[in-house]
């Protein structure tokens, strides 16, 4: 009888305690924020994704004029066979998806070639003025992506291609080639110089971690320079080369303004604003298609590059002596190399700007003569020849109205963005190697391989 009576007492007193570990458990602040986090990611992201892809499987009002026989809402194969097997897939999907590769893989080799070339530049030799190339080199990225694109249109675009001369083209008359002046080439470069930061900064950093004593080793052993550089230096900077591949090809492939600036004039579309295209005469259904083959992409290009690198994210070296940074002496190419980093850094951190100013000065667009000098882009009071009868920008309510809004929209964006990512990354850090911290770490990521332009749309269709 006693073995009886204790035997529910103990089984009891066990479920006491799981409740009592799995209450501290769910009371810890970072399970807490986690769970909430998990609520607000689910909304904001996962029910987004699950609205695009039930929208490219179901009937939607604008494609009862094609499906005579359905109704809204119904399942259907129809979107996906017209964006990927049908006749005009081509031109809907497949060309503007060579056009997105090409783009994103010249914009992100070129740009690992300027920005590899200037972190070594900076960490590696005694160029001078290192403070300042490190503070220019940033200017770019914090430059709207599309001003480098505007700013190319105002220099290089010809009367064939864009209607009115561009500044070269007034000065030399010439007209500038096509290529050069619409289309992949322009697209690229611009995107390079916008997006050549990522490896800047991330090659910079591993440099810097290295120790050049090994190096020297390498040298001292009878190494070669090239063969210390391919055996020593460029693998332990590897990790570092792969996270600015990642960054940077997966924004070109979803950037929106350089290729709308510089491609659409002449039908060059890619993904993203064949995206636009579709969305924009509430053609969700196709539209998002193509956003979940820009993120399949984004997917397959991250998963190559956890595969090539592994799940290491950076290299640490240990030395003996202690770190060391022997920087190369330039000698008599320290004057080239200084003037080479300048006149490149003002040409695409302060030419852009540049000429889109002096373009606001232009009173009939492609005529840089001074007799076409105006102020009333700024200061007119309003002209109906001008503008169509708009006061300048300084003196209009409307371009205010307009300028407040952005300033309250970065600022609030700018908020939340630092108070989620300071509550995830504490719900991550202080819950790490539990399923929950994964879940969440995962989860959080999965925002980046998504376009903008896929995101705006789809919450445009969820909540108009």
């Amino acid at each position: 009888m006693a073995v009886n009576a204790i035997a529910p007492n103990s089984s009891g007193e066990k479920w006491l305690a799981r409740l009592r570990r799995f209450y501290r458990w769910i009371s810890s602040p970072h399970v807490v924020l986690s769970l909430i986090m998990l609520v607000v990611m689910f909304y904001m992201v996962i029910i987004p994704l699950y609205r695009m892809v039930i929208t490219t499987i179901t009937v939607q009002d604008s494609d009862l004029r094609v499906l005579k026989d359905a109704t809204a809402g119904d399942f259907t194969t129809y979107h996906w066979m017209r964006m990927l097997t049908s006749k005009i897939s081509r031109i809907m999907t497949y060309e503007p998806l060579t056009h997105s590769l090409t783009i994103s893989l010249g914009a992100t080799l070129l740009a690992l070639t300027i920005g590899g070339f200037m972190a070594w530049l900076v960490v590696r030799t005694d160029v001078p003025g290192k403070g300042i190339i490190n503070t220019l080199a940033t200017v770019p990225y914090i430059m709207p992506s599309w001003t480098i694109a505007m700013a190319w249109t105002v220099l290089f675009k010809n009367q064939k291609s864009g209607g009115t001369p561009g500044f070269l083209e007034f000065v030399t008359g010439a007209p500038t080639p096509d290529w050069l002046a619409y289309g992949p080439f322009p697209i690229i470069v611009s995107s390079a110089l916008h997006y050549y930061t990522f490896f800047f900064l991330f090659v910079s950093a591993a440099l810097l971690s290295i120790d050049s004593s090994l190096e020297e080793a390498g040298e001292l052993a009878g190494a070669g320079r090239w063969r210390i550089m391919r055996k020593i230096t460029f693998p332990l900077v590897i990790p570092a080369i792969a996270s600015g591949f990642i960054m940077t090809f997966s924004k070109t492939m979803g950037t929106f303004g350089g290729p709308n600036v510089l491609g659409v004039p002449v039908r060059y579309y890619t993904l993203s604003t064949m995206l636009r295209s579709n969305t924009s005469i509430g053609d969700y259904g196709n539209g998002f298609v193509l956003a979940i083959v820009l993120i399949l992409f984004a997917m397959v290009t991250i998963l190559l590059n956890q595969k090539l690198v592994g799940t290491r994210k950076s290299y640490e070296t240990i030395g003996g002596r202690g770190f060391m940074a022997q920087k190369m002496k330039l000698r008599n190419w320290k004057v080239f190399f200084t003037i080479l980093v300048v006149i490149f850094e003002f040409i695409i951190a302060v030419l852009p700007l540049a000429l889109l100013i002096y373009s606001t000065l232009m009173l009939r667009t492609g005529d840089y003569s001074l007799s076409n000098f105006t102020l009333e882009h700024w200061i007119g009071k309003g002209n109906i020849k001008i503008n169509n009868g708009e006061p300048g920008i300084l003196l209009n309510p409307k371009i205010w109205q307009g300028a407040w809004n952005s300033v309250k929209l970065s600022f609030l964006t700018a908020f939340f963005t630092a108070l989620l990512g300071v509550i995830l990354g504490y719900a991550i850090v202080k819950g790490r190697g539990t399923r929950l911290s994964k879940i969440v770490e995962q989860l959080s990521f999965i925002p980046y391989v998504i376009p903008g332009i896929a995101f705006g749309a789809v919450y445009i269709s969820m909540f108009t």
